[in-house]
């Protein structure tokens, strides 16, 4: 099952990046909506609807690590497959218990009204959407670091390898046919010309006879 998910394109390394930017901005909407909650919130505020603010917090530094050591050379030496699947997977718990306890202080003894509720339920979506995407990253660090222990290889740098082969195997094709288009038309151009000298032999020959 594993090796087929990891040929589809779906999974690829490459797939990881717009993944962790859309946490990113769910993240980030998360928290927005939970600050502005909390400042309009009639009552005592609860632990239940900072939750988002705290775990946001966390989680955009998650993903500024996985973003930064992958495409920065300063902080490459701390990249970690292990360590993004490890990530991801946690990530997948706390959004989740970032939905439920917030559900459960809305429908508990304290039920929420007015547009406080209306933003509660919000909270939860994009609680659930961050959720859903750290399932989605957590495929993806998975694969790649089960491909690592097998190959001894990323497997973007593998994609890479594959790419540059096609395209030696291409420059070398191209080639090829130049060269064959080349001795073509010197082979043309050699039976296509005439010796004067022959020519005059056949003339002077047919005046003999």
């Amino acid at each position: 099952m594993f090796n087929r998910l990891e040929r589809l394109a779906f999974f690829s390394s490459r797939a990881a990046t717009p993944a962790h930017i859309i946490t990113l901005v769910l993240i980030i909407g998360a928290m927005g909506v939970t600050a502005y909650r909390v400042l309009t919130k009639d009552g005592p505020t609860a632990r239940s609807d900072t939750m988002a603010l705290a775990m946001g917090a966390k989680s955009i530094i998650i993903v500024a690590y996985q973003l930064l050591s992958a495409h920065t050379h300063r902080f490459a030496r701390w990249y970690s497959l292990k360590a993004n699947m490890i990530l991801n997977g946690l990530e997948i718990v706390f959004w989740g218990a970032v939905a439920f306890l917030t559900m459960q202080g809305m429908t508990g003894k304290n039920k929420c009204k007015g547009t406080s509720c209306t933003l509660g339920w919000i909270v939860i979506v994009l609680a659930a959407l961050v959720s859903q995407m750290e399932v989605y990253g957590f495929v993806i660090a998975l694969l790649d670091w089960r491909y690592f222990k097998r190959e001894g290889k990323r497997r973007d740098q593998a994609r890479m390898m594959r790419m540059e082969d096609s395209d030696q195997v291409r420059m070398v094709r191209m080639e090829e046919g130049s060269f064959d288009r080349d001795v073509e038309q010197v082979h043309h151009g050699h039976h296509g010309r005439h010796d004067p000298h022959e020519r005059h032999g056949h003339h002077g020959h047919r005046t003999r006879k």
